[in-house]
């Protein structure tokens, strides 16, 4: 009886033990990886340091700038060529373009403003900023608000940032409530993307600045300003693409409205098949609550790149696709943006760090992928 007594107390201090040391290596497991990624992340932000010191300094140059003289002058040409002819593909061609250079305004210049790099001058990149933003109808203020203070602060965080926002249309995240309709969501999401912007201009400023829990929106110092603000810049697009061409120039109302309406709808496509990529596609994680943790860890899993190594794309796109470049370093110009991507790339690959990385075509692919999957009920939810 005594050595069986013996025997059960040994057998439980060996799985106590055991259970000790499986604990501490797992601990000792995760804090040897935190200790990677700071390694990589400290290599990285001295390198990168290195490099924006031989290129010039962190902010926009002159070729930035006149890249955005250039754009400005091509949305100008296009909406009047779209007023004035009366040739039918013109007119649509020239509609498509207006919409899609008035995002690129935004992405190259708006999205550089917002962290005021695109000029030495505060009140230059905010006077930008509001002016491109308020020709989609957007407050641009707003705006730098909640992608500053909440996207970038809490990437991929349920009902924290404000680009996964929770809807009955679509589930972009595992976090959101699962409908049986969302089975079909990889079929009608594109009709819904064509309304992207517009939905953008007339309800999402109103709808965030109405709910009011929303962490960003309590750091608006005062709401009547906040309101009158956003009501005035609404008013904008209808100004510069309806009474001015009605008014002053005399052009048909209707295709007036029918120029603003479908650069809109080009913007918007233009806009979801780019800037989606970023975070909605398979292998991204999302978040119930902020996950802490090592910060450069969690902006490699949020975030995914496509053709962040392109100097084309990135001239094109600001550096959008280039996105976790521009996580990691979202004050520095966009210019900069491939360099220290291949940075990333090379420090991420010398310990054998996965990134999300593809080809346009192949982030489109996943981004359809994780509809499917989440249309299902499948979750990647960390």
């Amino acid at each position: 009886m005594l050595i069986f007594y013996l025997f059960c107390v040994t057998m439980i201090c060996r799985a106590i033990e055991n259970n000790y040391t499986e604990m501490n290596s797992k601990e000792l497991i995760h804090d040897n990886k935190n200790i990677v990624y700071q390694r990589v992340w400290e290599k990285i932000r001295l390198r990168v340091k290195t490099s924006i010191m031989k290129n010039g300094g962190k902010l926009g140059n002159l070729n930035v700038h006149f890249k955005l003289i250039c754009f400005f002058s091509i949305v100008c040409s296009s909406v009047w060529i779209a007023w004035s002819t009366n040739i039918f593909w013109l007119s649509c061609l020239a509609t498509i373009i207006t919409g899609v250079f008035l995002l690129l305004l935004v992405i190259n210049g708006a999205h550089d403003a917002s962290h005021g790099v695109l000029f030495r001058s505060s009140w230059a990149n905010t006077f930008y900023l509001i002016s491109s933003f308020a020709l989609l109808g957007i407050d641009g203020i707003l705006w730098k608000l909640r992608h500053i203070q909440a996207h970038h602060r809490n990437t991929n965080v349920h009902n924290v940032d404000p680009d996964i926002m929770e809807n009955i249309f679509l589930r972009l995240s595992p976090t959101h409530q699962y409908r049986s309709h969302f089975r079909w969501q990889a079929i009608y999401a594109p009709f819904l993307y064509l309304i992207a912007l517009p939905h953008t201009f007339l309800v999402q400023d109103f709808e965030h600045l109405a709910l009011r829990n929303l962490p960003y929106i309590k750091k608006i110092p005062n709401f009547k300003v906040a309101w009158l603000r956003a009501l005035s810049l609404k008013l904008i697009p209808f100004v510069v693409f309806l009474f001015v061409p009605a008014i002053i120039f005399q052009f048909d109302l209707i295709k007036s409205f029918a120029v603003f309406f479908f650069s809109q709808v080009s913007a918007s496509l233009f806009f979801v098949w780019t800037v989606s990529l970023n975070h909605f596609v398979v292998g991204t994680e999302f978040h119930k609550q902020e996950p802490g943790g090592n910060w450069f860890n969690r902006q490699r899993l949020a975030s995914a790149d496509w053709n962040g190594d392109s100097y084309f794309y990135v001239w094109w796109m600001g550096g959008a696709n280039a996105h976790l470049a521009h996580h990691l370093f979202p004050g520095v110009s966009h210019r900069h943006l491939v360099q220290i991507s291949k940075i990333i790339y090379e420090e991420c690959d010398s310990v054998g760090l996965s990134l999300l990385k593809f080809r346009f075509w192949e982030g489109v692919q996943s981004h359809y992928k994780l509809l499917n999957e989440l249309g299902k009920g499948k979750s990647n939810l960390i």
